[in-house]
Formats: structure tokens, sequence, C-alpha cells
């Protein structure tokens, strides 16, 4: 998975969210938080751990603002009310563009409602930002962004982003270790090729092999096939390639699983137009003698993603593909027409 976070910016992540998790073991609450980044698992985790330490005062203390309920007056008003019973309370925001756009009039107010407040509140700024790291909230604290400023002077300001490929890898490693499982990083690193990486979901399925395999220490290739879910970008890839080897039985038996899983045919059909436009690039690139890792770079694939594409322009031509992507075109264009139909779809993959 391409990143563009350096090595020592992932560690300095994992040792902050390592540090965030001992405080809250210790029940020692900081006032503010700001949470932001494209991983969701590691925000929607601290901030699950932070309403948990509420959880019996939450229906006098806490309010969650969103997007559609946030209005500045109000929000300034409850900072500075005094809680009910217990000594703080919760003040979640949630993924709110104020935080990003706000005058600078406007967030001096804020900020200035938090000072007075420090001690009566806990306040959770969240931000799932998926957009690429150059627009993040990093890019505001250094254009003078007060909020952040604030957060990152008083509390906690951290970019929970991705992980890389090695990272992940070695997250997959620790969470069997945790239940007492051995697993090597080539398996780990299968079991993120088949389910994706959204942490979440890579998680869930290593629990359900760790709950699978019962007494057994050692994970093998056989155990992670036998009960994982295979992710449906890897399923629509797997197609693609049996399509192109010529294997049409096996072809037809999975490209019929895949369309009773799909509610419509739009979710397959972006998968195959943009895998499509990869393997054009792929082929032209290995055409001209370049390797897997340089692929990889310049596309900002995964190198094992990249070896993938390799192996199937084996089956295939430049002047194949660039009739199918000239199809995929024209499939766009129906699209805003009718419905896109598995005819449709089956009269792309199968082209020859």
């Amino acid at each position: 998975m391409p990143s563009g976070y350096k090595k020592e910016e992932m560690t300095k992540m994992l040792e902050i969210l390592k540090s965030i998790k001992k405080d809250f073991r210790e029940k020692n609450l900081k006032s503010f938080y700001f949470l932001y980044g494209d991983e969701d698992y590691f925000i929607d985790e601290i901030s699950a751990y932070i309403a948990k330490l509420f959880e019996d005062n939450l229906a006098l203390n806490h309010k969650e603002y969103t997007k559609e309920s946030f209005d500045l007056e109000e929000v300034i008003k409850y900072i500075l009310n005094i809680p009910l019973i217990d000594d703080k309370k919760l003040i979640v925001f949630k993924d709110i563009p104020f935080f990003k756009t706000s005058t600078k009039n406007d967030a001096e107010r804020i900020v200035e409602a938090f000072k007075k407040a420090k001690d009566q509140n806990v306040i959770v700024v969240l931000s799932h930002d998926s957009k690429s790291k150059d627009t993040k909230y990093k890019k505001f604290y250094g254009n003078d962004n007060l909020i952040a400023k604030f957060f990152a002077e008083h509390g906690v300001f951290v970019d929970l982003h991705k992980l890389d490929a090695e990272t992940l890898s070695g997250q997959v490693v620790k969470r069997f270790a945790k239940s007492k499982k051995i697993i090597d990083k080539v398996e780990a690193a299968y079991i993120i090729r088949n389910c994706g990486t959204n942490l979440k979901n890579l998680y869930n399925e290593c629990d359900k092999v760790i709950s699978y395999v019962g007494d057994k220490e050692k994970i093998d290739r056989k155990d992670i096939d036998d009960i994982i879910t295979k992710n449906v970008e890897d399923n629509v890839f797997n197609l693609m390639y049996l399509v192109n080897s010529n294997r049409i039985e096996a072809a037809t038996e999975l490209y019929g699983s895949l369309v009773e899983g799909f509610e419509d045919s739009e979710k397959m059909f972006a998968i195959l137009s943009t895998n499509y436009m990869n393997l054009y690039v792929v082929k032209d690139y290995v055409d001209r003698s370049k390797s897997k890792f340089e692929i990889a770079k310049t596309m900002g694939l995964e190198p094992w993603r990249v070896e993938k594409f390799m192996e199937v322009c084996k089956y295939t031509t430049k002047e194949t593909l660039a009739t199918k992507i000239g199809m995929i075109t024209d499939m766009k264009m129906r699209r805003f027409k009718e419905e896109l139909s598995e005819d449709l779809l089956f009269e792309l993959l199968y082209f020859k």
C-alpha cells in the first residue's frame, strides 16, 4: 500500500498510540485530543477508549457535534457550562469543517473558551480525512491554524495515518502473538493481500483465524484459506487473471458468484475499470523492460500488486487492453443513460 509517510513517521505514530493507551489504562485523561488522518481504525479506537472512561456518566456530561449540529454560539456556551455531578464533560466534534476553515476571529473565540474551561472538559476533535498528506492538518498547523496549534501545545495532536505494507504486516504478526499464536511475515502478507488494508477488517479476519485454529499454535496457509473472507477487489483481479489466461470455466464460475454478491454492477465495474487502466500502464512499462520495483515506485502501487499485474500481462496485448479501455469509456457514458448490466460487464471481461 502506497503511503507517502516516512518510516520514522510510522514509528512515531505507533509510539504515540502506545503512550495514549497507557494513559487510558491509568485513567489519566488529557483535556484536549485532536485526532485526524486516513486510518479510521485508530481514530475510532481512541475515541471509543475516551467514551468508555465516561460511560458511567455519559448521559449527563456528553455532547457530540456533527457538521449539521455545529453552531459556534451554542458550542461556546456548552463548553463554558459547569459539568453535572462529575468533574468533567466529554465534548466530541466529529468531521466538522470549521476546524480547518474557521476565520481567525472565530478560531480565537473557541480557543479562548477551551482555555477558560480546560479543567472541566475533555475536548475531542475527530477528522476522518482520506485526502492526500499535503492537505491534512499538518499543513494547516504550519500555516498558523490557531485551533490545531492550541491542541498541539496543550494536549494530543496526532496524524493517524494508514500503515505501509511492512508496518502493517508487523501489526498482523503482533495481533496473533497477543493470542499466543505464531505467524510468519510471509503468511501475514498473504492475509493482507487477500483481505485488504482496512485495519478494522484486517483485525477481524485475524481474529477469525485465531478462533478457528483453537489450540494450534503455528498458523499455516491452509488455516488462512479455510476461514478468511477474501477481498472483493482481489477476487475481481483473480477473475481478470483467469479470463486472460484462458481458464474460462473457472472464470465463469467466479464471475457468477461475484455478480450474485453485488446489489448492482457499479462497484464491480469501478474495480474492473481501475484494474484495466493499471494493467495497461504496467504492460507498457514491462514492454520497456522496467523492473517490478521501478514500476511500483512510479505508479505508487505495492510491489506484490505490480507482480500480479505483470503475471496477467503475459496473456494479453496492449492492443487488446486499449480496446477494453475504449469499452470502459463507452460504458461510463451508458451509466448515465441506463443501468450498467451484467451483460456489458461480461462483454468487457471476455473480449479477446
